[in-house]
């Protein structure tokens, strides 16, 4: 672990018909970006809650937006019903 955060490969699955599709991507060693884990109560692997859903979609676009393109980003609101 370094002082801005892990260093680590990034691991890419892609569901395919007849199996899984796997690939490493080793990540080059000068880019490190901070890391979060997000969990939300009765949600498993596959978010369904439509707020829950918006939120994280918000805080992953935030992120890449962020390290990726050095810009900031607006979020997203739900809509009123």
């Amino acid at each position: 672990m370094t002082s801005h955060g892990w260093i680590t490969d990034v691991l890419i699955l892609l569901p395919l018909a007849g199996g899984l599709l796997v690939w490493l991507v080793p990540m080059p060693r000068v880019w490190i970006a901070p890391t979060a884990l997000l969990i939300a109560p009765n949600e498993g692997h596959q978010w369904n809650a439509l707020a829950r859903v918006l939120h994280k979609a918000n805080v992953e676009l935030e992120w890449f937006e962020k390290y990726a393109n050095g810009r900031a980003y607006a979020w997203e609101k739900a809509p009123s019903s």
